[in-house]
């Protein structure tokens, strides 16, 4: 299979590796120094710069004081930490929910009844996704089904106000706790007897008592900024919802269909009861399986909240039944196989791994990337005539990346912002912790991965990690 290698992580900017917090205080710092001088207040000037430096750049550049305390004030006095369902009566639910709903939309080119989540004025769609024997597929059939995922996001890097695509997809997967003897004593009485079943039942006697199922959804999301007034020049009419739903089922059938033709097995769009059992199982996995309901078999959701409580704490999240802890990925560092994901993965236990991509128009592409490499190359430049003439790797490879990315754009290639959570769910905090550990070992095996761990912000972070359509930038920081 290719190899896959991501850019590094570092931006080039105007200067050097200084992000703007660290600008912003180092300007800071020398201007008080600098009026110090002036005014013969050179003590007080040294003293104040020191406590300037050291707020800006200590203990470490990855976490300094000036983004360690602003956390922890958050922290100490957010009163929201608890929520629990009211015995009796309709209720609102948690904050990391607030304002999102799960509507019903009437949609004429969909005769099935097609539910579209609303948060922050953004409408989101979805659909189940799967692709026969992935797993026990060749290396060529393998690196085709991703070629063909590549294909599908490619297509959707148009410029603003051309085309009603999405604006941002999602690929969740959700690992629900299963019963391993369960799942053997449904395929003794539904599947077909061949040379896989033994293969199958020694597979799953692997598990011991607990196993996980697989639900891969692909969700699509436009906003209003965004999608309305081209949804008006299209045809839709109607108030602002209605557009803005027929809005989000064109752009959801589409990418469907685009997977279809590419042999995704696709299903139809999800309803406002699947949608809300997919939620649901997600944030309680743990949750027994009930009977549909009189309000689901009319398509209407049961339950869109958690159960009974949620408990948040700085380093995971309650909710009902389950412990979660979410981190966002950091991308491997060297050269991988297009698989790379599959190892962290194959941990063991319900969680939840969310993708998400926003196509980058191509003229803003082209600036960016223009511009960064414009730059970068002045820097090492710089560099390289300055002191000993060394310029570090990392800088170079930074350049180099802008000149890969440069040919894969004249090659048809689109530009994309991705990231990827992952929430990690438990019975217990011991249990918790194991499996976190787990998953860090598996990415650091994974081409040199990592994850961040979002701490005191794992409520948002699982909102954000659900097929909702939530941005993870304004709701988990």
């Amino acid at each position: 299979m290719n190899e896959v290698e991501f850019p590094p992580a570092e931006r080039v900017n105007l200067f050097g590796n200084f992000t703007r917090g660290e600008l912003t205080g180092a300007a800071l710092a020398t201007g008080v120094f600098g009026v110090g001088a002036m005014t013969g207040q050179l003590v007080p000037a040294l003293v104040a710069t020191a406590l300037i430096s050291i707020w800006t750049f200590a203990p470490t550049r990855r976490r300094p004081f000036r983004l360690l305390v602003p956390s922890a004030l958050r922290w100490a006095v957010r009163r929201d930490r608890t929520w629990s369902a009211p015995i009796t009566g309709p209720g609102q639910g948690p904050a990391f929910l607030h304002g999102v709903e799960v509507q019903l939309a009437a949609a004429d080119a969909n005769p099935d009844p097609v539910g579209v989540v609303v948060s922050r004025r953004s409408y989101t769609v979805m659909f189940t996704v799967d692709r026969a024997a992935l797993t026990f597929s060749s290396e060529s059939e393998q690196a085709q089904a991703l070629a063909s995922w590549g294909e599908v996001l490619g297509a959707l890097c148009v410029e603003r106000n051309t085309e009603l695509t999405a604006e941002r997809v999602g690929w969740t997967d959700v690992h629900r706790a299963a019963d391993p003897a369960a799942l053997v004593r449904y395929h003794d009485a539904n599947g077909v007897d061949g040379p896989a079943s033994s293969d199958y039942s020694d597979h799953l006697a692997t598990f011991g008592t607990l196993a996980a199922e697989h639900d891969v959804l692909v969700w699509a999301t436009v906003s209003q900024a965004g999608r309305f007034r081209l949804a008006k020049r299209s045809g839709m009419r109607g108030t602002v919802t209605e557009v803005m739903h027929a809005a989000a089922i064109r752009a959801g059938l589409t990418l469907r269909g685009e997977l279809e033709d590419r042999g995704f097995s696709v299903g139809a769009l999800m309803s406002p009861a699947e949608i809300g059992r997919v939620v649901t199982a997600a944030m309680d996995p743990y949750r027994p399986t009930v009977p549909t309901t009189r309000r689901e078999r009319f398509a209407l959701p049961e339950r869109t909240i958690p159960e009974s409580q949620v408990t948040v704490e700085r380093d995971m999240v309650v909710v009902d039944r389950a412990y979660h802890r979410c981190f966002a990925v950091e991308w491997p560092t060297v050269a991988v196989q297009g698989e790379w994901l599959w190892k962290p993965l194959a941990v063991d236990g319900p969680k939840i791994a969310t993708t998400v991509f926003e196509p980058v128009p191509p003229s803003r592409a082209d600036r960016q990337r223009d511009s960064r490499r414009s730059i970068g190359s002045r820097n090492n430049v710089s560099a390289a005539t300055e002191g000993d003439g060394h310029v570090r790797v990392k800088n170079l490879k930074k350049v180099d990346a802008l000149h890969r990315a440069e040919r894969a754009v004249s090659e048809g290639h689109g530009e994309l912002d991705a990231y990827m959570l992952i929430v990690v769910s438990a019975t217990s905090r011991d249990e918790l912790e194991r499996r976190c550990h787990t998953l860090r070992r598996r990415l650091r095996e994974s081409g040199h991965a990592s994850v961040r761990e979002l701490s005191g912000t794992h409520d948002t972070a699982l909102a954000a990690a659900l097929p909702l359509g939530m941005r993870v930038g304004s709701e988990s920081g």
